[in-house]
């Protein structure tokens, strides 16, 4: 199953890796930081069948990042700046 982005519970989009290859989402990471500004805020929080990411932190906006079984590797926005940053990726990685 390719990337899927749809509405979360915070009303916001999350932007889901399902069981795209690592490389999708380290392609997507490494653009984050390099082409849109992002740094990384925050710990590693790993569990059996999930983990929380440090953060996507930008001068506008924050972008949760995170994994679990059902989802694989996600970003979750936070605001609608981060839906329009998730917007441009997912037609990036989906086309």
């Amino acid at each position: 199953m390719s990337p899927s982005l749809h509405k979360a519970a915070n009303g916001y989009l999350t932007l889901d890796f399902n069981d795209a290859p690592e490389t999708c989402w380290r392609g997507v990471a490494i653009r984050l930081g390099n082409e849109f500004g992002f740094v990384r805020e925050g710990q590693a929080l790993c569990g059996v069948d999930e983990a929380i990411f440090p953060n996507f932190v930008s001068s506008t906006c924050t972008i949760k990042a995170g994994y679990d079984n059902w989802s694989g590797n996600y970003l979750l926005s936070q605001s609608a700046e981060g839906d329009i940053v998730l917007q441009k990726l997912f037609s990036e990685v989906h086309a």
